[in-house]
């Protein structure tokens, strides 16, 4: 663009120039030569100011769609926080994973529409902090330490039942506590029909969770890919390096 503008303002100048030396020297230029000028001048000046507009178009272009991706990164931020905010208490409310699985699903859905890179980015940066917060708030601690300090919520848990940490019913059972038994009422406009209690998770909602946080984001680059792994001379370091050093050394055996 800067390039066609400097040669667009050179050949007005130049135009200029000509026509000065037909002032001054009018055997400079025949008259059908000399004709041409202005419409010379004019034409450049109107592809100057063609390139200025598309130029000023473009830069308003970008200005408003980083405004755009800016309110999108905001929105979203605020619905992988709610999501978060919803399930980390571990609370096996049906309205509450149908609420979060609802706003998960309509946060992915705005990366689609962010077109700056790095708001694209900082999208991403968020959305891979919020995977890794509810991945560690979908575990408990392991009834086997010695295996592993984690692991996964139990089954019961799903169904909705309070006292699904007791772990005490089988799944059969949990499956009756969830669902409340058939009761008759008498319809009275007095009165409003109770509705039948149903404690179980809906499964879609259970599947949108789980495969946002299993599922890997192949495009995203994990940010330690980029350090560089320590050699095995343990000898030279010095101070609080000493101890992980020599870690490092003894696992590269």
């Amino acid at each position: 663009m800067i390039f066609f503008v400097g040669i667009l303002v050179i050949i007005v100048v130049a135009t200029l120039i000509i026509s000065i030396c037909c002032i001054l020297y009018p055997c400079f230029l025949t008259k059908e030569q000399i004709a041409l000028l202005p419409v010379m001048a004019i034409s450049s000046g109107v592809l100057i100011a063609s390139i200025t507009y598309l130029r000023d178009k473009k830069k308003h272009e970008n200005e408003e769609a980083l405004k755009n991706d800016e309110l999108l990164l905001k929105i979203a931020k605020e619905g992988f926080d709610e999501v978060y905010n919803l399930i980390y208490e571990q609370d096996n409310s049906r309205v509450k994973w149908i609420r979060a699985a609802r706003v998960l699903l309509n946060t992915l859905d705005i990366e689609r529409l962010i077109v700056t890179p790095i708001i694209k980015r900082s999208y991403k940066t968020h959305m891979e902090y919020t995977r890794i917060n509810l991945y560690q708030s979908l575990l408990i601690p392991s009834q086997n330490p010695d295996n592993s300090d984690d692991e996964s919520l139990p089954p019961h848990f799903f169904y909705g039942i309070k006292d699904w940490k007791e772990n005490t019913l089988s799944l059969d059972e949990a499956s009756k506590a969830a669902r409340s038994t058939c009761q008759a009422f008498r319809i009275s406009i007095d009165k409003v029909t109770p509705e039948p209690k149903l404690l179980e998770l809906d499964p879609r909602s259970v599947i949108a969770i789980y495969d946002f946080v299993c599922d890997y984001d192949k495009s995203y680059s994990d940010i330690l890919s980029q350090v560089n792994e320590w050699d095995s001379d343990y000898a030279s370091a010095f101070g609080i390096k000493q101890g992980p050093a020599r870690y490092i050394a003894h696992t590269n055996k």
